[in-house]
């Protein structure tokens, strides 16, 4: 409530956090008259990226947030038992059936997604971890976003409150 009465409007889950409960919270939060006026970030685990597993990933997605669709939905970490043409084919099935606005993909390294794109995949975005203490992506992973024209999200870009100066060492941080 407090994100929203601020002027937040983006809202990024995925289906593993809380085994679901993080999208069931944001659905109940928001309910049907606010979905136009925000937008939903969810992923799918990887090892629900076989088509079949994917789709009903989606539907229970879906289901939990309240909602006849999903803004961005995202692969949340390379799958490494299903080829990713099929993984981006069964996503595009369920954009073109208006589930899904946009795919997305996170956690790809520089060879995922030019692995992602020779498979005919296509992407909007790519969710990874950076910041100041965190700064690798800058050498293969932002240049490949770039030249695939591929935009970037990032997580933690204050290390989870590290970077703001509120703890003065790491075990001061509350678990």
């Amino acid at each position: 409530k407090t994100a929203w009465n601020g002027g937040i409007n983006w809202f990024d889950t995925a289906e593993m956090y809380g085994t679901g409960e993080s999208e069931r919270k944001l659905g109940k939060y928001i309910g049907k008259s606010n979905r136009d006026k925000i937008i939903i970030a969810t992923k799918v685990s990887p090892q629900n990226c076989e088509p079949h597993k994917l789709v009903e990933s989606c539907e229970k997605s879906l289901k939990r947030l309240g909602t006849d669709y999903i803004d961005l939905y995202q692969v949340h970490w390379p799958p490494t038992d299903v080829p990713f043409g099929d993984v981006y084919l069964a996503m595009k099935k369920l954009q073109e059936e208006g589930k899904i606005r946009y795919i997305g993909v996170s956690n790809f390294g520089r060879e995922n997604l030019q692995e992602w794109y020779r498979s005919g995949g296509e992407a909007v975005s790519n969710q990874i971890g950076y910041n100041l203490l965190f700064r690798s992506p800058e050498y293969e992973i932002i240049p490949t976003c770039i030249k695939l024209g591929i935009g970037i999200l990032v997580y933690m870009p204050l290390m989870q409150g590290l970077l703001t100066g509120r703890w003065e060492k790491i075990e001061d941080i509350p678990m």
